[in-house]
Formats: C-alpha cells, sequence, structure tokens
C-alpha cells in the first residue's frame, strides 16, 4: 500500500473534527480527513447552535444547507422543581430583549454531521473512513500507522476522537475524569401545545429536564435522571416515557407523544490538562466534556474548530509551520481559559441542582432572583451563555 503526506491529518468524523478540516481546506491547507460516516445514526439528539457557531457554519457554506429543518430558540425558560425548602423564581430570558430574533437555532445533530461531510467531500478528495490504529508523534512530523495498515504522516493531527480519545492517550496528555448519577434520555416528542418557540428547563434533584423546540408542536427532550430511574424508564414502552415525562413537567405542553425511539447517554465530564502537544491539538471532547445544561456542548466545540482552523491557515498562508510551537501555543492560549471556565461552569451549574444542600440552593435561588429582576444582569448573562462579550 502507498504511505500518505499530508499537512493536517484530522481524526474524528463529528461535527467538529468535520469543521477543522473543512475550514482548513477552505484555506488552502492540504488535510485529510479520518474516521468519516456517511450516514450517520440519528439518536435523536439535537444542538442548539448560537451565532458564533451559526457564523461558522455560515463561512463554511454549510448553514443554508441545514436550515430548511432548522428551528429558532426566541426564548430560554427556567422553571424549579426541585423541591427546595427556598424555591428558585421562574425566569424566562427573551432574544428580543437583545434586539436579537433567537438565542439560537436548533438542528439535528445527525443532519450537522451529515451536511458538514458532504460539503468537504465535495471540496477535497481526502476524506477516508479509515480508523487511527497507533500514533508517534515523537519526531519531526507525526505518522499514523490506519486501520488498512497505510502511514499517514502529518505536520499537524487534529484530535476529534472524542472522550475516550486514543491519540490523547498515545500523546500522554494527563486529563480529569469524573462521572455523575446521571443519564440523559433523549428523544423527540409532539405535543398537544405550542411551546411558543420556548425552550423550557425544568430543574429537578435528578439534574435538568429539557424541552428544546424542533418544529410546529414538536420538541426534543433531553432528560436527565439517576442511573436507576434510566433503567427503569428505558425499559417502558415509550409512551409510557412520555406519559413519565408529561407527570414530570406538569403538562406543560399538554399531551406528549414520543417519536422515534429513546436514547439513553451516561453522564460524565472530563477536561484535558492541556489542549496540545508536539504536533498534536485537541477539539471537541477529546478536550472537554460535561452534561448537557446551557446548550454548550457543541457551541464550544465549534469555537475550538474555528479558532484552530484560522490559525493554522494563517500559519500556512504565511508559510509558517501549521503544527510548529507557535500556532500549538496561540491555540492552547486561547482555549484552555474558554474550555476550563466552560466545563467547571457546567459541573457547578449541574452539582447545585443534584447535591440537594440548603447552601447551593440559597445561592441559586439568590443568582436566579438577581436575574430575574436586574436587567443588566440578564443581558450580561444572556450574553455570556451565547459565548458573546458581555458589551
Amino acid at each position: 500500500m502507498t504511505d500518505l503526506r499530508t499537512s493536517v491529518a484530522v481524526v474524528g468524523g463529528g461535527a467538529n473534527g468535520l469543521a477543522v478540516a473543512l475550514g482548513l481546506a477552505r484555506a488552502g491547507v492540504p488535510v485529510t480527513l479520518l474516521g468519516a460516516v456517511d450516514a450517520p445514526r440519528d439518536d435523536g439528539r439535537t444542538a442548539a447552535l448560537m451565532q458564533p457557531s451559526l457564523d461558522l457554519l455560515a463561512s463554511l457554506d454549510v448553514l443554508e444547507r441545514l436550515m430548511p429543518r432548522a428551528w429558532p430558540l426566541a426564548a430560554i425558560r427556567l422553571i424549579d422543581i426541585t423541591g427546595a425548602l427556598v424555591r428558585a423564581p421562574t425566569v424566562t430570558f427573551r432574544a428580543a430583549e437583545l434586539d436579537l430574533p433567537h438565542f439560537a437555532l436548533n438542528f439535528s445533530n445527525a443532519d450537522i454531521v451529515r451536511h458538514l461531510t458532504a460539503a468537504l467531500r465535495e471540496e477535497m478528495a481526502g476524506v477516508e473512513a479509515a480508523l487511527v490504529r497507533s500514533a508517534d508523534f515523537s519526531g519531526d512530523a507525526a505518522v499514523l500507522t490506519l486501520s488498512d495498515g497505510r502511514r499517514l504522516t502529518a505536520d499537524l493531527v487534529v484530535a476529534a476522537d472524542g472522550q475516550n480519545s486514543a491519540l490523547r492517550t498515545a500523546a500522554d496528555i494527563p486529563v480529569k475524569r469524573w462521572d455523575y448519577d446521571q443519564v440523559a434520555l433523549t428523544f423527540h416528542v409532539r405535543h398537544t401545545r405550542d411551546h411558543e418557540d420556548i425552550s423550557t428547563e425544568f430543574h429537578t434533584r435528578a439534574g435538568p429536564l429539557t424541552y428544546v423546540p424542533f418544529g410546529d408542536f414538536t420538541s426534543s427532550v433531553v432528560w436527565l435522571v439517576t442511573r436507576g430511574e434510566a433503567q427503569r424508564l428505558t425499559a417502558l414502552e415509550p409512551q409510557a416515557v412520555a406519559i413519565a415525562c408529561q407527570r414530570q413537567s406538569s403538562s406543560l405542553l399538554g399531551d406528549l407523544t414520543i417519536l422515534g425511539r429513546v436514547g439513553a447517554v451516561p453522564m460524565g465530564g472530563l477536561i484535558a490538562k492541556t489542549a496540545v502537544a508536539p504536533r498534536l491539538a485537541l477539539v471537541g471532547e477529546a478536550l472537554h466534556a460535561f452534561p448537557p445544561v446551557g446548550a454548550q456542548g457543541m457551541n464550544l466545540g465549534l469555537r475550538d474548530a474555528g479558532s484552530l482552523a484560522r490559525l493554522v491557515g494563517e500559519a500556512h498562508q504565511s508559510g509558517g509551520d501549521v503544527g510548529g510551537t507557535a500556532v500549538l501555543s496561540a491555540y492552547e492560549r486561547g482555549r484552555q481559559v474558554d474550555a476550563v471556565s466552560r466545563t467547571y461552569g457546567v459541573d457547578l451549574l449541574n452539582r447545585t441542582l443534584i447535591a440537594n444542600l440548603l447552601p447551593l440552593d440559597l445561592i441559586r435561588t439568590a443568582g436566579l432572583t438577581a436575574a430575574a429582576h436586574i436587567p443588566p444582569l440578564r443581558r450580561v448573562l444572556m450574553r455570556a451563555g451565547m459565548g458573546q462579550a458581555p458589551v
């Protein structure tokens, strides 16, 4: 077999890896993507993408392809049903307060991957289903041995291969992990009351139950429950799960009917000690992972992708080393603060719900009360949640 040579090898066919590869291809950087999936499995999960992510997809000419199945989130409502001694007020954040039509657009994860893959194949030929068997980062360039026996040499490898990243392990990057007694149940529901383009998040002692608009009288649901409750619920017929979900949310959206299957994803978190190693950069869940609270996961991963593609593209255009210290150091400085703050921020929010401790309940209630009654603070929080500067 013929060995291969490229400037950048992107490993991982999810949204983050695809966005990096497409951004680099558009900048004229020779790039190969490994682990491509042309027909991703639709497990019911969706992503509410905020403006920075939408801008990135638009720059890659992918947003227009996704728009026919997008749905706007014009408001976000938080409802406390934890049963805490001091109950937090219900708070509704409206995009109109920032003179915006919506906070985010909700897309199917499978649609995002499918359209990014199609756009990448149209842009370049180096899109491969082959996986990585082993990696060597000890030389002046990285060498990947592929599952079909070929070797691929690259100046830079981008690890977009998920929470159990084999490339991160090969580069000996330490990682801090933790688990929660939580499982995210994911499914779509049709309901008899209009969601009014409002994403509603019920705060329970097991974690949030979130309805995200995804069509007329249709929402995608992410319901965090304990592991024991997840075992009980996933053993039921889908409509029995719908009834339990309806009861948990006091029939806010009327009668529920589940569309399709119910997915179950165990919850945990991780943060890598560093975003880079010689000839290697981590993006997405290879760098950070946390529960689906506040729609931060894919938005943070796409910020990784956009930042890395920009830095590598600039180095290529100036004749620099695309995998050298200057590029990697700049990426590390720009991403590690964002990754750490968002990861631990989401972890803290999640733990304040499930801890059932009065001091934490008081802090959460005070914060939501302030957000409900102090408009400047509301605007700061809304912009921060969208990944924007608090102007």
